[in-house]
């Protein structure tokens, strides 16, 4: 998650060992927003990416693995995580956004075409 690598390198390389232990034992949640373009045109609609820090994770921030956090993410639908891509899926498959918009919102182009795949989006091939 790309929220938790901002906040561990704003700091010294000599103080990450302890921000990652004083993280994995305080932090409970990240939430990252990204707020898009409607596809009707008017107001905003909010893309949420959201990172419960159970035990595993907490683990993983411990042990400085940041890149296996999205996978735990992504299989972590029922503690309520969500990745920005699935969020994105979710709201071109209802309609709330379109396509172009979603595309230029991800860092994971390939990703999110899988997971608009996936929820049925209108005009991705399964």
């Amino acid at each position: 998650m790309g929220a938790l690598d901002r906040i561990i390198g704003a700091f010294p390389a000599n103080e990450r060992e302890s921000l990652c232990q004083q993280l994995s034992m305080t932090l409970r949640a990240v939430v990252a927003q990204h707020l898009l373009p409607g596809a009707d045109g008017r107001g905003r609609v909010p893309a949420v990416e959201l990172l419960m820090v159970t035990r595993a994770v907490a683990n993983l921030i411990r042990n400085h693995k940041s890149e296996q956090i999205y996978n735990a993410m992504e299989t972590g639908g029922e503690g309520g995580m969500q990745t920005l891509e699935q969020s994105l899926a979710a709201l071109v498959a209802a309609r709330r956004i379109t396509i172009g918009t979603a595309r230029a919102a991800t860092p994971n182009q390939r990703l999110l075409d899988q997971r608009l795949r996936a929820a049925g989006a209108p005009g991705m091939a399964p």
